[in-house]
């Protein structure tokens, strides 16, 4: 997700951020943010594997529950601030 975030909304970022847009500073730019996150995703996923092996069934319910609550939540936020600028 975060890779097709990234071209779509922080390009305007590049923009401002680099005096003369040059096909080498886009590349390393994206190139940089790419094996950024990439870096994060796999830090996050051996994190989170790591976790949930030693969680008893319980507490990982307990942790999944709000987190399973949060994602429409901000989906429904999103949506209705989307609504709201368009009308």
């Amino acid at each position: 997700m975060v890779l097709l975030w990234f071209p779509a909304i922080a390009s305007a970022m590049l923009r401002l951020g680099i005096p003369e847009v040059t096909p080498t500073a886009v590349a390393v730019f994206y190139s940089g943010f790419t094996a950024g996150s990439l870096l994060w995703v796999g830090v996050l996923g051996l994190v989170a594997h790591s976790g949930v092996r030693r969680l008893s069934p319980p507490v990982l319910r307990a942790l999944t529950a709000p987190c399973g609550l949060t994602l429409p939540a901000m989906g429904g936020w999103s949506g209705l601030r989307l609504l709201t600028s368009l009308g």
